[in-house]
């Protein structure tokens, strides 16, 4: 039977790395470095603002680009035609659909550490890591400029897809780079505000018009600014609420009617000024050719690069059930 010779400089590193293990495990700040867990104790981010649009688009594949869909347009009916003499055939009716199609936009960010901004996170709290663990201090690091990185392009995905605009050229004269966002989609239903303030009239005239399409639905969601909504509340009137809570002050006004449908409302970052939209969100769908991914690109002297990038479009089935407002005052 082999004998076990117990080495006392063994026993002393064994335990020193134990109670390395423990120590990364009981900090809110190292124990990143071991598992992936939440930063939020250790950092705090200036948070991103929603993407109401972007979260509520149903998601498609692309197929090309641009990305091509065939769609129909129904007409009403006025009762003068469709009536035939007894023995002969109905008159014939063919609808021919028609191609849309929207160009895929490209977007992307690099996430990029150097060796000291890896060494400076690893060393959080006064703690030097022992030898072998700097791929851990990259790969904790990195996931921290993922983070953050995926939020900005989440961000911008939201941004093009309400203000975008395939005619806008890039340095250099490249075109084709961004895709035609929601406002570019409706063209049906859009009323000029000349200048004034969003009001109920407007809303409901507009209401009208998109009721008087008989598309078959009408629009779920009514997308504002900030300063847009601040206005609406100040049209609630003062209801005084006592069912076991406290007094509340102030008024948010959730939902409007427009006397032919009802649409929530939702204060949307990057409507722009002057505009807001009543959408239907079975019309509107998220192409995606790839979605969002990170792949790794060669490191460069002591700077380490992820990249993270979407090829994707927005689809617009019909724009009958939709609409908008432009040029409001703010």
């Amino acid at each position: 039977m082999q004998q076990i010779i117990s080495n006392p400089l063994q026993e002393v590193i064994s335990k020193a790395f134990m109670e390395m293990l423990f120590k990364a495990g009981d900090t809110s700040v190292l124990g990143t470095l071991w598992r992936r867990e939440s930063l939020d104790e250790m950092l705090y981010l200036n948070g991103a603002p929603p993407a109401p649009f972007l979260q509520r688009l149903s998601i498609e594949p692309a197929t090309g680009d641009p990305h091509y869909w065939s769609k129909v347009s129904l007409g009403t009916i006025d009762g003068t035609s469709g009536y035939f003499v007894e023995g002969t055939a109905p008159t014939g009716e063919y609808k021919t659909p028609t191609r849309a199609h929207n160009h895929l936009f490209q977007n992307g960010v690099c996430a990029e550490i150097t060796d000291k901004q890896a060494m400076l996170f690893a060393r959080s709290g006064g703690f030097t890591l022992r030898d072998g663990s700097g791929s851990q201090k990259f790969t904790e690091e990195m996931n921290l400029q993922m983070e953050i990185n995926l939020r900005t392009l989440i961000q911008r995905l939201d941004y093009i897809f309400i203000q975008g605009n395939n005619d806008v050229t890039i340095d250099g004269g490249e075109q084709d780079v961004q895709c035609d966002g929601l406002l570019e989609w409706l063209v049906t239903n859009a009323t000029d505000a000349s200048s004034a303030v969003i009001s109920d009239t407007l809303l409901i005239n507009l209401g009208k018009d998109i009721h008087d399409q008989y598309g078959g639905q009408f629009p779920d969601t009514l997308y504002v600014n900030s300063n847009q909504k601040k206005e609406i509340n100040t049209w609630a009137t003062n209801v005084w609420f006592t069912r076991n809570r406290n007094l509340e002050a102030g008024k948010d006004v959730s939902t409007f009617n427009t006397g032919y449908f009802i649409l929530s409302l939702v204060v949307e970052p990057y409507m722009p000024a002057a505009s807001c939209a009543m959408v239907d969100h079975n019309m509107f769908s998220r192409c995606d050719l790839e979605g969002i991914t990170a792949q790794p690109l060669a490191k460069t002297n002591t700077s380490q690069i992820r990249m993270i990038t979407y090829y994707g479009t927005l689809k617009c089935g019909n724009d009958l059930t939709s609409g908008k407002l432009y040029g409001l005052s703010y």
